[in-house]
């Protein structure tokens, strides 16, 4: 993945957030939430691909982008795959 196509991905995944959290007092549905949630680790896996590519570890880039890659595809229909990541990651205060 080029330095291009991971920012305009993280500009994308932004927005996508944004537009879940533009109102603040209409509750999100659970539906909604989910898709936040899977919003947040994709947006967390593209920063550890940016991080893995800055310090040149090719390891922790193809893992990054592998998990990124499992998350755009099945992270709202697989709930036990984004419990995985989020292991992965170490985010357990979500």
């Amino acid at each position: 993945m080029t330095h291009e196509e991971l920012e305009t991905l993280i500009q994308e995944v932004s927005e996508q957030i944004d537009q879940l959290s533009d109102d603040p007092e209409k509750p999100l549905t659970k539906e909604e939430r989910t898709r936040k949630v899977v919003l947040q680790l994709q947006m967390e896996t593209l920063n550890r691909i940016k991080t893995a590519q800055e310090k040149g570890d090719f390891q922790q880039e193809v893992k990054a982008g592998i998990d990124y890659a499992l998350l755009a595809k099945y992270g709202e229909k697989r709930p036990f795959l984004m419990n995985f990541i989020k292991s992965q990651i170490g985010w357990w205060g979500f």
